[in-house]
């Protein structure tokens, strides 16, 4: 049993369930949480009637806590009981609680809501949400040690132990870069130095579940006469004496402080690339090829750009320019219009599976879909129907990449879908057919068999007169508003979404030449007249 209760909770990773109009959903932010990472998830209800009240049963091993703040929240064990203090108005979404959870172990958990019941009347099906617990993801390396600001020479993360590292001061500050943010360190910090005496500096660096990294320098403070120590600062400088930013030639505000290596600023989105110059304080000291000023490709979000010098004595030193680039892209990943051989499927928030009845004459998907951002991207390939259940996929990728699938599963014929059966247009009632559409100041060539149509109007219209016949023909006319080049509008018969008409607008600037024609002969026609009639005045 207990294999197929895994099998079960694989295949669904969110579970939506109705019963008498009511829609009750378990969302998490995230299907993966690492090990003591926090789960979050809310319960949300969609319902067509009022609800006063709200019980289930749980079971899950990961320990959670449930959150209600305006309504009274009992639990008793494993069992969850919501009273409303006002109930629950329809048709509206509520978030009823927030569930949080931790997972102590690496696992393959689950949260199950059972023997959920609506009014204490209305049964709802299970849910189930699968949750995977993974190991934290954590790294013991560092790319750098610093001693006073100053890049260790030579350091390699792969190697442990630095011998015979003189300083000039008997107190030093250590630091470290490239720290993964999950693993913890010791050892940083001011460390005092004793004249002649080497001293062991230990850093360790340590990962949950795992075993320490431990670098170790030794070093030894040694006084140094001003004459020495002035030639061996010179020899020693690579710093940076200013640093500038473009955006192509024009300056960016940017401001550069010679006491700090590390900087941030944050770019408008349509910046791409930025120009780094910089100079050095020291002629003898250089850049590091790979991290040298120069231009650097910028993407959304933060970008790091890192500029490495090297002294005479091949001291090296790191500066950091974290550039945050405004993402303004849209992130709407959705259908706004959705047809399939001319069937106007009505496109519901939040659901991306759809089922799909066509006559069995139909042998091949035509599939007309538009995304409600006009700069999100629509995937798709018609598909070859048969007999039996068929799935059409269809990927909307947003502005910003992200991406979202439609499910589209076809039969053909009279099927029985669910618990309910579509009809096939061979029972369409005689009433909810349309026998023609007129089109105030446009011609459509109006067939009742086609269902898509082009049709040209002038730029300036944004709205056109429909007349439908019979007159008492039970249809909806979508979309006739702010007509724009490529607008697309549905005429839908209510009583059967198969008879959907689908027209795509196209403006049309010939009208605007002709007006032009009609200008000039106008013209022509103030000059001329009445040089004609001085001419023949003059005759006479």
């Amino acid at each position: 049993m207990k294999k197929y209760a895994v099998f079960i909770l694989f295949l669904f990773t969110l579970i939506t369930v109705k019963a008498n109009d009511i829609t009750l959903d378990l969302v998490c932010q995230n299907n993966e949480i690492m090990v003591n990472e926090k789960l979050s998830c809310e319960l949300i209800v969609d319902s067509n009637i009022e609800i006063s009240s709200i019980d289930f049963n749980y079971d899950s091993d990961i320990s959670l806590t449930f959150f209600e703040n305006d309504n009274t929240l009992n639990q008793e064990d494993n069992s969850i009981s919501i009273a409303f203090k006002d109930s629950l108005k329809a048709p509206k979404a509520y978030h009823l609680l927030k569930i949080e959870g931790k997972a102590n172990q690496v696992m393959n958990s689950h949260i199950i809501l059972q023997n959920i019941r609506i009014n204490d009347t209305i049964s709802i099906d299970n849910i189930i949400k699968e949750i995977m617990v993974k190991e934290i993801n954590c790294n013991t390396n560092i790319s750098d040690i610093t001693i006073d600001g100053v890049s260790l020479n030579g350091f390699n993360p792969s190697v442990n132990r630095y011998e015979d590292i003189i300083t000039h001061k008997p107190l030093v500050f250590i630091d470290t870069k490239g720290r993964d943010n999950n693993a913890s360190i010791t050892g940083v910090g001011a460390s005092f130095l004793r004249e002649g005496i080497k001293t062991e500096i230990n850093i360790r660096v340590t990962c949950p579940n795992s075993v320490p990294n431990i670098y170790t320098i030794v070093a030894t403070y040694i006084k140094e006469d001003e004459k020495v120590k002035e030639a061996s600062l010179k020899n020693r400088d690579a710093t940076i004496k200013s640093l500038e930013l473009y955006d192509g030639d024009k300056k960016l505000d940017f401001s550069f402080n010679n006491e700090k290596t590390s900087f941030r600023i944050k770019i408008d989105s349509s910046i791409s690339k930025i120009l780094v110059k910089a100079t050095l304080n020291n002629d003898k000291s250089s850049f590091i090829d790979e991290y040298a000023p120069g231009e650097y490709d910028i993407n959304y979000g933060d970008n790091i750009i890192e500029l490495r010098t090297r002294s005479e004595n091949d001291d090296t030193l790191i500066y950091t320019i974290n550039v945050t680039k405004d993402d303004d892209r849209s992130g709407d990943n959705t259908l706004a219009l959705l047809s399939i051989n001319g069937k106007v499927i009505d496109l519901e928030k939040n659901k991306f599976d759809y089922d799909v009845v066509l006559d069995n004459n139909i042998s091949k998907t035509k599939v007309l879909a538009k995304a409600a951002n006009n700069k999100a991207k629509v995937v798709y390939n018609d598909i070859n129907l048969y007999e039996d259940n068929n799935i059409l996929t269809i990927k909307v990728i947003a502005e910003n990449k992200k991406e979202r699938e439609y499910r589209i599963r076809i039969v053909r014929e009279e099927k029985l879908l669910g618990d309910k059966t579509e009809l096939v247009s061979s029972n369409i009632k005689k009433e909810s057919i349309i026998e023609n559409i007129l089109i105030d100041g446009y011609h459509l060539p109006f067939q009742k068999d086609v269902h898509e149509y082009d049709l040209n109007i002038d730029k300036d219209v944004d709205k056109l007169s429909f007349t439908l016949s019979p007159d008492d023909i039970d249809a909806e006319i979508l979309n006739n508003e702010n007509l724009v080049d490529n607008s697309t509008i549905i005429i839908r018969v209510k009583a059967n979404n198969e008879l959907s008409y689908i027209i795509h607008i196209h403006k049309d600037d010939r009208n605007d030449s002709n007006y032009i024609i009609w200008y000039i002969i106008f013209g022509l026609c103030v000059i001329v007249i009445p040089v004609l009639a001085f001419i023949l005045t003059r005759k006479k």
